[in-house]
């Protein structure tokens, strides 16, 4: 099969052309790969075909043209190849097939070591990986499925499907599975969120876990579509609906079904003053059991420039996830913008149903080699301390 990184450099010659993205899908009929090519321009498919024609291989002459008016983009602007796949599995008639919930863990390993995969067909080495990366990829499979991933086998299994299926044939049965729970009352909190829950209730009102980012916005904003994207986001994480609830003298979380937030306009002048707000926003308390525990801010720094200012309680987020607020505000914002559905991945769980996973790991003994580590670790300690 062509490279598409061959394919892409090829078309992109072509007058006319002003970006082009390749990848590659299976034809619904034959299930045979062919490539997709999604390109912007003015550029007639003649000129196109010629060159898939000439400078190309053979398996090049077939491949399936798709005109969009723009590439889907993350929020960093590089383009978004998964978004990619799935558009190129509707252009040549085949279903788009979710990922299970390992190949998404796998996945989102890859991602971390730099090797993000475009589908689960993708072959590590190929996507950026080296022996190096390999033996960091097999020690966090290790851990995260508790089990040993020889290096051997991430060799043999390449891809992401391959090692997920590896993974789901290796895995010790009767251990406790990441499932959607049923929102039902209150639902219990995870080790982490409860961790911090003691500490807010040793000092309320303490703004020791609060997380923030401010985001410069510079052009012409549609104040209505953000706040629909906001909102739209908020419906589809149950985190941002999360409060912290009492339930028989234990904490829990309960998400509510309305999604409430609190938000603010202002306008100010000079970087002292923005910093002044946002030092404002980060330092009035959450109230955990009646919420909501994020707010957010939009300054007005001149006539088509603001500062948008996101505050978060670390009981519904982290570091990682506010990355993944910002692309999916910014791709319901186009979406809005553009009068079109959103780009966004299937979300295989939600963080109530990790806190319940946790717990029944603790139950079914899923955890014990952990506990036991620690046990060991801590045993050297001198006593009295």
């Amino acid at each position: 099969m062509l490279d598409p990184v061959e394919v892409e450099a090829a078309l992109s010659r072509v007058a006319g052309v002003a970006a082009v993205a390749v990848c590659v899908a299976e034809r619904a009929t034959t299930r045979a790969p062919c490539v997709v090519a999604f390109v912007v321009g003015s550029a007639g498919d003649d000129a196109l075909r010629a060159v898939l024609r000439e400078e190309l291989p053979d398996d090049a002459s077939g491949a399936v043209l798709v005109r969009p008016e723009r590439l889907p983009r993350l929020a960093t602007g590089a383009v978004d190849r998964p978004a990619l796949v799935r558009r190129a599995g509707e252009a040549t008639g085949s279903a788009y097939q979710p990922p299970t919930a390992t190949e998404a863990a796998v996945a989102g390993i890859w991602h971390e070591l730099g090797c993000t995969p475009a589908s689960i067909d993708d072959d590590f080495f190929l996507a950026g990986g080296h022996s190096l990366l390999a033996a960091q990829l097999g020690a966090r499979l290790s851990t995260l499925f508790d089990l040993e991933v020889p290096l051997p086998v991430l060799f043999d299994e390449a891809t992401v499907a391959a090692q997920a299926a590896w993974i789901d044939r290796a895995a010790p049965r009767g251990r406790s599975q990441l499932v959607r729970q049923d929102r039902v009352g209150a639902l219990p909190l995870s080790f982490a969120q409860e961790r911090m829950w003691f500490f807010e209730e040793l000092a309320p009102g303490s703004t020791v876990h609060h997380l923030q980012r401010a985001f410069r916005i510079d052009g012409a904003l549609d104040q209505p579509a953000l706040h629909r994207a906001l909102a739209a986001v908020a419906r589809r994480h149950e985190a941002l609906r999360t409060i912290i609830v009492r339930d028989g003298g234990l904490p829990a979380q309960r998400i509510a079904t309305e999604v409430v937030r609190e938000h603010r306009d202002c306008e100010v002048a000079g970087a002292d003053a923005i910093a002044a707000h946002c030092a404002d926003e980060l330092g009035r308390p959450f109230a955990l059991s009646t919420g909501p525990l994020w707010r957010t801010s939009l300054v007005r720094i001149a006539a088509e420039a603001h500062v948008f200012v996101l505050t978060l309680h670390h009981l519904i987020a982290d570091a990682w996830s506010l990355n993944v607020w910002a692309r999916e505000v910014a791709e319901h914002y186009r979406a809005e913008r553009e009068q079109r559905a959103p780009i966004v991945e299937q979300l295989l769980a939600q963080p109530a149903d990790f806190a319940a996973w946790q717990r029944r790991a603790v139950a079914d003994g899923t955890l014990d080699p952990h506990r036991a580590f620690w046990r060991t670790a801590l045993a050297r300690l001198p006593r009295g301390l």
